[in-house]
């Protein structure tokens, strides 16, 4: 039994020191922090696999709509696979090489553990470095609502007054 406990804590130190050094590494091996990620005003997180149908979809949708982000900064977090699967997925995804920049690696799930995710695709919100808002889906609507000082270019399209929007 002593073992046994003695097992357990050491697992639970050992998994909280890798979450401590939260590294994510982008498919060009450049190295970032956490707090380096959300230091900028306006971040955000799309967190994804390869294997949920409903995140490549959604990747297809925003890579195609390059605009849906101006004057964020958005990540797409990818939990748990190799760089080399990951790239794989992009080129069938038809992925501009632009993004590449913008696919941050999690290898131990640690964003998913810090966020106490239940499913994928999730999108996290930042201001300030202050997570403000969780969603399954990234949009101008959303955007426009947790960011209301951004103006977004004419041409995305409507946004939707913030009181529609379901919280």
């Amino acid at each position: 039994m002593r073992k046994f406990l003695f097992l357990i804590l050491f697992c639970t130190a050992l998994t909280g020191n890798l979450f401590a050094a939260e590294t994510y590494f982008d498919l060009n091996k450049r190295s970032y922090t956490f707090e380096e990620l959300i230091k900028p005003s306006k971040t955000v997180f799309f967190i994804w696999t390869s294997w949920c149908p409903s995140c490549r979809n959604e990747l297809v949708r925003l890579f195609k709509d390059a605009s849906i982000g101006e004057g964020v900064n958005i990540y797409f977090v990818n939990l748990g696979e190799s760089s080399s699967d990951v790239r794989k997925v992009l080129e069938k995804l038809d992925a501009p090489k632009n993004i590449y920049n913008k696919i941050l690696l999690d290898p131990f799930e640690s964003m998913g553990s810090r966020f106490f995710l239940s499913g994928v695709p999730t999108v996290i919100y930042f201001k300030d470095g202050v997570p403000v808002r969780t969603a399954h889906s990234l949009t101008k609507e959303l955007l426009s609502y947790v960011y209301p000082e951004e103006t977004l270019p004419e041409q995305v399209g409507t946004i939707v007054e913030p009181n529609k929007i379901k919280k």
